[in-house]
């Protein structure tokens, strides 16, 4: 049987038959994604094997993620400890219970480390080999109404492990606070980092 163009042929003594031969086009091959591409408003899937443009490079292909461990211990001053418990001379304190004084610490950490980074001639970890040590950096809060102030000292101990030592806190609008300190200011889900020179503050840096 010979099928051509939608007849059917049983006669088997057929000679010549007269066949069109059609070309089809052939379909494209789609291009690859590419990160950071869009369609219509939509992301593109992403191609892990692309070189895109990066931070440094015009095209570099990512190739790892590493998530790097920090040891961090956390200890309170005998004199912060006495003060939560039983107050001072000024009776029992508000607002510096052990769970919002140790909040506010983890909470300033990852601003700590960023301002390490980005702001020159700002350090907030002592080391021994460091000629200035004994720094102290201090924290502070809106808390309901009132500024929550946290003195800490943070030192080294180890690759990847420090202790961080909290050595005071009080709630008060006239904490004094001495020539050259830093002060960083923790607001909902940013910060802004201060300077006392001068009998005055000066903003360093935000984020």
């Amino acid at each position: 049987m010979i099928a051509i163009r939608g007849w059917c042929f049983y006669n088997w003594s057929i000679k010549y038959i007269s066949i069109k031969t059609y070309h089809m086009k052939e379909t494209p091959k789609p291009k690859r994604p590419r990160i950071g591409v869009t369609e219509k408003g939509k992301l593109v899937e992403t191609d892990p094997q692309a070189f895109v443009k990066n931070k440094c490079s015009d095209k570099a292909k990512k190739t790892f993620d590493h998530k790097a461990t920090v040891r961090i211990s956390g200890w309170i001053d005998q004199h912060l400890h006495i003060r939560q418990q039983q107050g001072d001379e000024y009776g029992k304190r508000d607002g510096i219970d052990p769970v919002t004084v140790e909040g506010l610490v983890k909470e300033s950490l990852k601003y700590l480390l960023l301002y390490s980074a980005l702001v020159k001639g700002f350090k907030f970890i002592n080391h021994p080999q460091v000629p200035e040590t004994n720094k102290r950096i201090i924290l502070r809060k809106d808390n309901e109404g009132f500024w929550l102030y946290v003195v800490i000292e943070v030192h080294f101990l180890a690759v990847q492990e420090f202790e961080i030592t909290i050595i005071t806190a009080m709630q008060e609008a006239d904490f004094r606070v001495g020539a050259g300190q830093y002060v960083v200011e923790i607001q909902e889900g940013t910060s802004t980092l201060y300077k006392f020179d001068n009998e005055k503050f000066s903003e360093i840096c935000s984020f």
